[in-house]
Protein backbone atom coordinates (compact mmCIF):
# COMPACT_ATOMS: atom_id res chain seq x y z
CA UNK A 1 0.00 0.00 0.00
CA UNK A 2 1.21 3.51 -0.72
CA UNK A 3 2.54 5.41 2.26
CA UNK A 4 0.11 8.29 1.79
CA UNK A 5 -2.88 5.87 1.90
CA UNK A 6 -1.94 4.51 5.31
CA UNK A 7 -2.84 7.68 7.30
CA UNK A 8 -6.10 8.06 5.36
CA UNK A 9 -7.07 4.48 6.22
CA UNK A 10 -6.32 5.08 9.87
CA UNK A 11 -8.39 8.25 9.89
CA UNK A 12 -11.30 6.48 8.18
CA UNK A 13 -11.07 3.57 10.60
CA UNK A 14 -11.05 5.90 13.61
CA UNK A 15 -13.97 7.91 12.20
CA UNK A 16 -15.93 4.72 11.54
CA UNK A 17 -15.22 3.46 15.07
CA UNK A 18 -16.27 6.79 16.58
CA UNK A 19 -19.43 6.84 14.48
CA UNK A 20 -20.30 3.33 15.59
CA UNK A 21 -19.66 4.16 19.27
CA UNK A 22 -21.63 7.39 19.03
CA UNK A 23 -24.50 5.57 17.33
CA UNK A 24 -24.60 2.88 19.98
CA UNK A 25 -24.04 4.97 23.11
CA UNK A 26 -23.97 8.67 22.28
CA UNK A 27 -27.59 9.04 21.24
CA UNK A 28 -28.96 6.96 24.05
CA UNK A 29 -31.01 9.08 26.43
CA UNK A 30 -32.82 7.92 29.51
CA UNK A 31 -36.38 6.92 28.76
CA UNK A 32 -38.92 9.51 29.80
CA UNK A 33 -41.34 8.39 32.49
CA UNK A 34 -44.93 9.41 31.94
CA UNK A 35 -47.30 9.32 34.88
CA UNK A 36 -50.93 8.78 33.97
CA UNK A 37 -53.70 10.09 36.15
CA UNK A 38 -57.24 8.84 35.86
CA UNK A 39 -59.85 11.57 35.76
CA UNK A 40 -63.58 10.96 35.96
CA UNK A 41 -65.49 13.10 33.47
CA UNK A 42 -69.02 13.23 34.72
CA UNK A 43 -71.42 13.89 31.87
CA UNK A 44 -75.20 13.56 31.83
CA UNK A 45 -76.39 10.31 30.30
CA UNK A 46 -79.71 10.25 28.46
CA UNK A 47 -82.26 8.03 30.16
CA UNK A 48 -85.04 6.40 28.18
CA UNK A 49 -88.45 7.44 29.42
CA UNK A 50 -91.50 5.37 28.69
CA UNK A 51 -94.31 7.41 27.14
CA UNK A 52 -97.70 7.32 28.82
CA UNK A 53 -100.02 4.59 27.57
CA UNK A 54 -102.46 7.18 26.21
CA UNK A 55 -99.87 8.20 23.62
CA UNK A 56 -99.26 4.62 22.50
CA UNK A 57 -102.84 3.68 21.61
CA UNK A 58 -103.88 4.08 17.96
CA UNK A 59 -105.54 7.37 17.05
CA UNK A 60 -109.29 6.97 16.87
CA UNK A 61 -110.76 9.62 14.67
CA UNK A 62 -113.73 7.55 13.64
CA UNK A 63 -114.17 5.88 10.26
CA UNK A 64 -112.08 7.27 7.42
CA UNK A 65 -113.92 9.49 4.94
CA UNK A 66 -114.56 8.16 1.47
CA UNK A 67 -113.70 10.33 -1.48
CA UNK A 68 -116.34 10.70 -4.16
CA UNK A 69 -116.11 11.71 -7.78
CA UNK A 70 -116.13 15.44 -8.39
CA UNK A 71 -119.16 14.95 -10.63
CA UNK A 72 -121.20 13.54 -7.72
CA UNK A 73 -123.93 16.05 -6.85
CA UNK A 74 -123.25 15.57 -3.10
CA UNK A 75 -119.51 16.41 -3.46
CA UNK A 76 -118.25 19.76 -2.23
CA UNK A 77 -114.51 19.04 -2.15
CA UNK A 78 -114.34 15.48 -3.52
CA UNK A 79 -115.92 14.58 -0.19
CA UNK A 80 -119.48 14.51 0.93
CA UNK A 81 -120.37 16.83 3.81
CA UNK A 82 -120.26 13.77 6.10
CA UNK A 83 -116.79 12.89 4.71
CA UNK A 84 -115.55 16.43 5.36
CA UNK A 85 -116.76 16.16 8.95
CA UNK A 86 -114.92 12.84 9.39
CA UNK A 87 -111.75 14.24 7.83
CA UNK A 88 -111.83 17.23 10.20
CA UNK A 89 -112.28 14.84 13.15
CA UNK A 90 -109.24 12.82 12.04
CA UNK A 91 -107.12 15.92 11.55
CA UNK A 92 -108.10 17.29 14.97
CA UNK A 93 -107.38 13.92 16.63
CA UNK A 94 -103.96 13.75 14.93
CA UNK A 95 -103.15 17.34 15.90
CA UNK A 96 -104.08 16.63 19.53
CA UNK A 97 -101.86 13.54 19.49
CA UNK A 98 -98.90 15.51 18.09
CA UNK A 99 -99.42 18.21 20.74
CA UNK A 100 -99.55 15.52 23.44
CA UNK A 101 -96.28 13.98 22.19
CA UNK A 102 -94.63 17.42 22.17
CA UNK A 103 -95.84 18.16 25.69
CA UNK A 104 -94.57 14.79 26.94
CA UNK A 105 -91.23 15.11 25.17
CA UNK A 106 -90.53 18.61 26.50
CA UNK A 107 -91.77 17.88 30.04
CA UNK A 108 -88.45 16.22 30.89
CA UNK A 109 -86.47 19.36 30.11
CA UNK A 110 -85.54 18.24 26.60
CA UNK A 111 -86.28 20.14 23.43
CA UNK A 112 -88.18 18.72 20.54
Amino acid sequence: MDPWMRPACKVMMVLGLLTMLYTCFGCATPEAVHHATIVDNLVPVPVHREPPPALLVPVDGGPLPEFVAPTDPAATSALTPEGERRLKEWLLALRERVDSWRAWATAGGGKL
